[in-house]
């Protein structure tokens, strides 16, 4: 005989191949939450492209020393910034360690990052003897309009193991 949560996770299963909307069980209720393919896609390539272009207006960021800023304008000018500086030449590989949507209009990313190429490394960043600084990402992103925008972004650095 099936629980009740095991015959709605078939459900969700048989929905999902049946209307191509893929989704997750939270073990804290029985509900579940649904997200389309679109949706994930559209958060992949936000999260593996340029963030200034999708973060919002009101948005919160923490850069890898701890620094709070607010607003999307602060945001992009902070990132052109270090583009132009202690990042500058650098090179970044993203890989999304978990997504999970809240609700079918939120989203919270788990990512995991390495960058490259420093010409000098920067005081106090934690890069390690193999020249790779190495990061975890939290962003949670709100689809409004029809659209997935960046309304958090929590960067902390890796320090290497001793």
């Amino acid at each position: 005989m099936r629980t009740a949560e095991a015959s709605l996770a078939i459900s969700i299963a048989l929905m999902g191949l049946l209307t191509g909307k893929t989704g997750t069980l939270n073990a804290q209720t029985p509900s579940a939450q649904v997200s389309t393919v679109s949706d994930t896609a559209a958060i992949e390539k936000i999260v593996h492209g340029n963030p200034s272009d999708h973060f919002a207006e009101d948005g919160s960021f923490t850069n890898i020393f701890g620094t709070v800023r607010y607003g999307r304008d602060e945001f992009v000018k902070r990132h052109i910034e270090i583009a132009q500086s202690i990042f500058k030449g650098t090179s970044v590989k993203t890989s999304i360690a978990k997504l999970r949507f809240v609700r079918p209009d939120v989203a919270i990313v788990d990512i995991s990052g390495e960058m490259t190429g420093f010409a000098k490394v920067p005081p106090g960043l934690p890069v390690g003897s193999d020249g790779i600084l190495r990061f975890k990402l939290l962003e949670v992103l709100v689809k409004d309009k029809g659209e997935w925008q960046i309304t958090e972004y929590h960067n902390t650095a890796v320090t290497p193991e001793l």
